[in-house]
């Protein structure tokens, strides 16, 4: 990893950003693997950021420095049952096996009393100081121009789904039941309102007019457009962003990995081969498992949508410039590097 110092302590953050439903879990644990990183997952769905907006513009982050400087403290010293004890576990150069058993079962028991309703740290929660924090986040990709504008030393990675594949798997999530709030995504009016109100979405044409009239799958493209859209065009040019499309990542998960890692400054780990080998052989197929065989997983819209939805998807999707250009039939999309700009 790069050796600068953070300003909100230790080595240079990881951020990786995504829409949810996007292999961000999936990629966020392969970050994980390295025995060097300090994971956390998805921080601001516990401690939230609701100060700063969904959908900031990029000057509010030098107006919030030292705010978002705190915050990141602050999620490195985590012990919420969700954000340290997201499974597998794996072993750290910072902690020997006395402390990596000590790690291990207190998350175990913090998970056990969450099942019961009770929210308890996870004791002897690591807080190693010179670890490369890795913050995976489904709440703030609509965030990310404040956030690198506040925090210069960190690095971003913002992983992009098909967006056939993620409408898809918003959908299946929903008829299974398996999102915790009632209102489908599709019909959250204070949500689109804020997409409305962006730059963004008034200048690739996304209005109310559209969004009253558009079906369940139409608002879910343009939200895709919205949220990646923004999060590119902000991105893009600073030299410490990347867009990631999950898709090509699934082709060739280690060629993927080698690559992620090599961008962040990560030396090649024999534990994240072991992982990646582990769980793309396949076998479960549950919602949020991380076991299956990835582009298979990564192709299932294939069959779940029909082709009018896909192509619908699709005409709305060409307005971002993070957009696959191919018809529903057609290949996973390439990946892109570095600058999205």
């Amino acid at each position: 990893m790069n050796a600068s110092a953070s300003s909100a302590g230790g080595a240079a953050p990881v951020l990786l950003f995504s829409l949810p439903r996007s292999g961000s879990t999936w990629i966020g644990k392969i970050l994980d693997s390295h025995p060097d990183t300090l994971y956390r997952h998805e921080p601001d769905t516990v401690q939230r950021l609701d100060w700063l907006g969904l959908f900031p513009r990029p000057d509010a982050g030098r107006r919030h420095r030292a705010e978002l400087e705190d915050y990141l403290r602050a999620v490195r010293a985590m012990a919420h049952p969700k954000v340290v004890g997201k499974r597998p576990a794996f072993a750290k150069s910072y902690l020997g096996p006395m402390g990596a058993g000590a790690a291990w079962a207190g998350a175990w028991l913090s998970r056990l009393a969450s099942r019961a309703g009770w929210v308890v740290p996870a004791p002897f929660t690591p807080r190693p100081a010179a670890a490369p924090l890795v913050w995976k986040s489904i709440e703030s990709l609509g965030r990310v121009g404040a956030i690198l504008a506040a925090l210069p030393e960190a690095r971003l990675v913002h992983l992009y789904r098909h967006p056939c594949g993620f409408v898809a798997s918003v959908r299946r999530g929903e008829r299974a039941g398996r999102f915790q709030s009632a209102v489908r995504v599709a019909e959250d009016r204070d949500l689109f309102q804020q997409i409305l109100a962006t730059p963004q979405a008034r200048r690739l044409g996304f209005d109310h007019a559209t969004y009253q009239r558009a079906s369940e799958v139409e608002r879910l493209a343009w939200m895709w457009v919205v949220y990646n859209e923004k999060a590119a065009e902000e991105g893009g040019g600073s030299g410490r962003y990347t867009a990631v499309c999950y898709d090509a990542f699934c082709a060739d998960p280690e060629a993927g990995a080698r690559s992620l890692f090599q961008w962040l400054g990560l030396s090649w780990s024999a534990q994240t081969e072991e992982f990646l080998a582990s769980c793309t052989r396949g076998g479960s197929e549950g919602y949020y498992s991380l076991s299956r065989k990835p582009l298979e997983a990564a192709n299932r819209w294939r069959k779940d949508l029909d082709r009018a939805d896909a192509e619908a998807i699709l005409e709305i999707a060409a307005r971002c410039r993070l957009a696959p250009e191919l018809d529903p039939g057609g290949a996973p999309p390439g990946p892109v590097a570095g600058s999205a700009a």
